[in-house]
């Protein structure tokens, strides 16, 4: 039987987990990858990583060169490769777990999964058993990152896209605008991070919403009081380093550490 101890909850703690989600073009990728030390971007958006070409601290993963089934094949294999080379990197990335979706759906199909005498599945009709194929699929990719990174006590967020809004029935008022995720993806991969943060944009002012914010949801965090502290103006500079930046990833979670990983109430001081 293997013998059981426990550790104390600030030994464990120390690396941020989360979602950013928005827009497309609003900077996600680009202040993910603000994150601690060396990053490993994990790409599945065609050229998703070019807003990030300049930084040096960064390596890429790039699979959105390779057909959906290969694709899947590779990204199975992700956190073989964030384990053999944990001590280069202090963060992983994965951009976006909504084009992840769209490949394995489409691996799925190739599959065949759920084709039987009378019917075969297609892009455009692809059936129950290929849908519950695709969530399955993408939340094993998910949780294998999770629990490399976590092994490995790594940074690790997710990026993904904004859905369109849902309307109720008189078509008139949107009721809901989140994740463009399925149900089953976005409530899993949002109950296994600690951060959701959602990057909105208006005009050439960018907010980070912590907390569910009108009709968007899901936000959250375990790293900001969101009783009071709801929001913040994101004001980053790819000119600047991020150790000197009140609104980075990595001034972010320095800044929870330097207190004990209590949570925060404001950006840190710069």
């Amino acid at each position: 039987m293997t013998e059981m101890e426990a550790t104390n909850a600030s030994a464990l703690s120390g690396r941020l987990v989360g979602i950013i989600w928005g827009d497309a073009k609003t900077g996600k990728t680009t202040w993910a990858c603000s994150l601690p030390g060396r990053k490993l971007l994990i790409n599945f958006d065609p050229e998703g990583f070019s807003s990030i070409a300049y930084r040096e601290d960064v390596d890429i993963i790039d699979l959105s060169i390779y057909t959906p089934t290969e694709a899947m094949r590779e990204a199975d294999k992700v956190a073989g490769f964030i384990l053999e080379n944990a001590e280069t990197y202090s963060s992983v990335i994965t951009d976006s777990m909504t084009t992840l979706t769209e490949i394995a759906m489409h691996d799925a199909v190739a599959q065949g999964i759920g084709k039987s005498d009378k019917f075969t599945p297609t892009i455009d009709a692809p059936g129950l058993s290929a849908y519950g194929g695709r969530n399955n699929r993408v939340n094993n990719v998910l949780s294998k990152i999770l629990r490399a990174t976590g092994q490995k006590k790594l940074n690790c967020f997710f990026i993904a896209h904004q859905d369109d809004p849902e309307f109720s029935q008189d078509g008139k008022t949107i009721v809901q605008q989140t994740i463009m995720l399925s149900a089953k993806i976005r409530n899993t991969a949002a109950l296994k991070v600690s951060e959701v943060y959602y990057l909105g944009v208006d005009g050439d002012r960018r907010t980070v919403y912590l907390a569910p914010h009108g009709v968007k949801k899901p936000m959250g965090s375990r790293v900001f009081n969101t009783t009071v502290f709801k929001k913040f103006q994101l004001d980053y500079d790819i000119d600047k380093p991020d150790e000197e930046q009140q609104c980075s990833l990595h001034s972010i979670v320095t800044a929870w550490k330097d207190v004990g990983f209590k949570k925060l109430t404001a950006l840190p001081k710069k």
